[in-house]
C-alpha cells in the first residue's frame, strides 16, 4: 500500500530512504555493475503487478529526518536519528535507543562511522 507524505519533511525523508536502500542493494549485488554483461531493468514481458514491493513510513522509524547513515561490511545500513539508531537487514528495521540499549546514554546519533574492524 502507497502512502501519501503528509508534508515536504516526509517526501524528503521518503526520497533519502529510498537513496538509501538503492544504494545499499546495488552494492550487495555479486557482481559489480561494471560486470554486467545484461542491463538491470525490468522485464517487458511482466506487468508491473508481478512485481513484489515494500513500503516503510515514519512508523517504521524514530523520526522522518536521517542525520546519517552508513553501510557496515556485513552488509548492514545504520541510520542515526535525533531519536536513536536504525539498522536495516533489506527486510525489517530494528531499532536502538536508550529506552532499550544500555550504552545509550542519550539518543541523538548526528554522525556515523564505519571503524577498520568494521
Amino acid at each position: 500500500m502507497w502512502h501519501t507524505p503528509t508534508s515536504a519533511s516526509g517526501q524528503i525523508y521518503r526520497r533519502v530512504l529510498a537513496v538509501g536502500i538503492a544504494w545499499w542493494l546495488l552494492l550487495n549485488q555479486p557482481n559489480t555493475l561494471a560486470q554486467l554483461s545484461t542491463p538491470l531493468v525490468l522485464d517487458p514481458n511482466k506487468a508491473i503487478t508481478q512485481y513484489s514491493h515494500e513500503v516503510w513510513n515514519d512508523e517504521a522509524l524514530p523520526q522522518s529526518a536521517v542525520q546519517a547513515i552508513v553501510q557496515t561490511p556485513d552488509g548492514y545500513l545504520w541510520m542515526g536519528f535525533e531519536e536513536g539508531l536504525a539498522r536495516f537487514d533489506g527486510l525489517r528495521f530494528t531499532l536502538f535507543h536508550k529506552g532499550n540499549t544500555a550504552a545509550f546514554a542519550y539518543n541523538d546519533v548526528p554522525v556515523l562511522y564505519v571503524d577498520r574492524a568494521g
